[in-house]
């Protein structure tokens, strides 16, 4: 399928939109279950990269420590709070 494709090549956006329609559009159940389970699988693969920017961030602003303690795991976790907030918009 070509939204498959499109995400395995890195341009995830388009597969997003593409899986977004299928998602809209169609009336299988199966079609929109599968769709509902890649897009979750397109979030996570944004949220991975935006916590892999915000270590980096965090080491290169701090001469190459890595980030530690409960601060570190609060500032990460309203990320995720706020990615979960947009999946039950979706469904």
């Amino acid at each position: 399928m070509a939204a498959t494709t499109l995400a395995e090549g890195g341009d995830r956006q388009s597969s997003r939109q593409l899986w977004q329609q299928l998602y809209d559009t169609t009336d299988d159940t199966w079609v929109r279950d599968n769709a509902q389970m890649r897009l979750a699988q397109l979030k996570a693969l944004d949220d991975i990269d935006a916590l892999a920017l915000m270590v980096r961030r965090h080491t290169e602003a701090r001469g190459g420590r890595r980030p530690t303690g409960t601060n570190w795991s609060r500032r990460a976790g309203s990320r995720a709070s706020r990615s979960t907030r947009r999946e039950r918009r979706m469904s």
